[in-house]
């Protein structure tokens, strides 16, 4: 997923101010699983996953600094098959 995101902040006080940050959002990930039938309408599934979030400021950032977010997960769940 790649996209960008802007928020907003305005204080309603007559003497409020006005904030707009605009930053990126890049995102990517990947993942192996394996579904094990336990019965005729029942598997048990797990997924092991890689998962990375990276947002950077586009506006006023002379450090290039970067925010990143990524951690393997494991997932685990049953799936109930209806004929």
């Amino acid at each position: 997923m790649l996209g960008s995101s802007k928020t907003e902040f305005d204080d309603p006080s007559p003497n409020g101010f006005g904030t707009t940050f605009t930053s990126n959002l890049t995102s990517f990930g990947g993942g192996l699983g394996l579904a094990t039938q336990l019965g005729k309408n029942v598997s048990f599934d797990t997924i092991l996953a890689y998962n990375s979030i990276i947002t950077k400021d586009t506006e006023d950032d002379p450090l290039n600094e970067r925010t990143i977010i990524s951690g393997v997960q494991l997932k685990l769940g049953f799936s109930i098959y209806i004929p």
